[in-house]
Parts: structure tokens; C-alpha cells; sequence
């Protein structure tokens, strides 16, 4: 038999007035952000408390876990905001702001990819996509790349990026190009080494102390 918890076993942790664009577990902490308005709810999911609400100068559409903390992401005016966020206090800690407004790849696939390196610190890859391409009046892809930075107690440094060649396009591109070069962008982390697929491409790169550099890549269509 599957064992049943009975109601007193789950803690009601309440509801904003408004309604969520996106919620997320991160600990023993849940983080909501609201559609109507730039503001995030903190919940902790261990004791029956109200939220602390967070008023952010952009609106909130992604929320993801780095370290113990987590990380917002959303757009301003003409740009992306990241914004640490340190649970406990529910302050937030650093700001990173990413110009020419980057649209990135399709966010219910791709988000945040977080390494830890100690208690305190990490790295993480962040895939972007540019502005598409255009030949003979046909959108063949976008130009792509893999945003990295560094987290050092919720501190925020941008290290360097993983881009794809864009400006070299399929020889005979295929119906589910578009879709392929738009929705694929993300790191695959081993020890030091970083392998990212961006857009066709596998591009072999690797941290060396706060600087992200590219060693070799392959295109996959070649």
C-alpha cells in the first residue's frame, strides 16, 4: 500500500493577490514572482509566515536556484536584469544588466546552468540568442551564444562567452532549422572543461581562473 499524508502533515504557506508569472522551490524557500506587477513573494516553506514581498525595478520572468541563493531574471527597458537574491534576507545582493535586449532561447527549456565550486561560490551559463538572420528573404536561425559569469556569495562577474559562428549558414538548410538553432543553447560542465551546444555547433571551451576561453568547435552540419 502507498502510505497518504493526511492535512495535518502540509504546511499552507498562503497566496499573493496577484497572479504568478512563475514560482520556484529553491531550499527550504519558495520564490513567486507576480505577472501584474515587478515584485517577488519569499515564502519559507518551513514555517507558517507571511511572504516578504520584493518591489524589482523590471518585470520578473524567470526564476532559478544559484547556490543557496537564487537568481531573477527579466526584462527592463531595452535589456535583461539579472538580480542575486540572498533567501534569508530576502535582499537582493547584486545586479547584472545585459544590454540590446538579448532574446533567450525558449525559457521553458533554457535557463540557468549553475557549477558549484564551494559552499560560497560557482559558475554559471546563461544561453542568449541575437538578432535572426536573414537570406534571400528567409529566416534561417539566430546568432547564439552561452553567457558565462561567476557567483561569489551572491556576488555577480561576468567572465566571457561561447558564440556561434551565425554568419555561416546550412549549405541546404532543413525545415526544423529554425526551430534547432533557436532552441538549443546550453553547457555541459566537467571539471574545468566546458562543452556547450550553441545553435549547430559544439563549441569546447574551458575556465581559466575568472576568464572563460574557447579551445576548439565543431559544426555539426558540416
Amino acid at each position: 500500500d502507498v502510505p497518504m499524508l493526511q492535512a495535518p502533515a502540509y504546511l499552507r504557506l498562503g497566496s499573493s493577490t496577484t497572479d504568478p508569472v512563475c514560482s520556484r522551490f529553491v531550499g527550504d524557500w519558495l520564490v513567486s514572482a507576480s505577472r501584474q506587477d515587478p515584485r517577488l513573494y519569499v515564502w519559507s516553506a518551513t514555517r507558517a509566515d507571511a511572504p516578504r514581498v520584493l518591489q524589482l525595478e523590471y518585470q520578473p520572468d524567470r526564476i532559478d536556484a544559484l547556490g543557496r541563493g537564487a537568481l531573477i531574471s527579466g526584462r527592463g527597458v531595452g535589456n535583461v536584469t539579472l538580480s542575486s537574491l540572498d533567501l534569508e534576507r530576502a535582499t537582493v545582493v547584486d545586479r547584472e544588466i545585459l544590454g540590446d535586449d538579448p532574446a533567450r532561447g525558449e525559457q521553458h527549456v533554457l535557463g540557468v546552468f549553475y557549477k558549484a565550486m564551494d559552499a560560497g561560490s560557482g559558475y554559471f551559463g546563461m544561453p542568449v540568442c541575437g538578432d535572426p538572420d536573414w537570406i534571400a528573404g528567409r529566416r534561417v536561425g539566430q546568432s547564439a551564444e552561452v553567457l558565462f559569469f561567476r557567483e561569489s556569495s551572491l556576488q555577480l562577474e561576468r567572465i566571457g562567452a561561447l558564440t556561434a559562428h551565425s554568419h555561416k549558414p546550412a549549405a541546404q538548410p532543413t525545415e526544423g532549422d529554425d526551430w534547432y538553432s533557436n532552441t538549443h543553447a546550453r553547457p555541459l560542465y566537467f571539471q574545468a572543461r566546458v562543452v556547450a551546444l550553441v545553435g549547430h555547433e559544439l563549441i569546447d571551451g574551458e575556465f581559466r581562473g575568472n576568464v572563460m576561453s574557447e579551445l576548439h568547435r565543431l559544426n555539426l552540419r558540416e
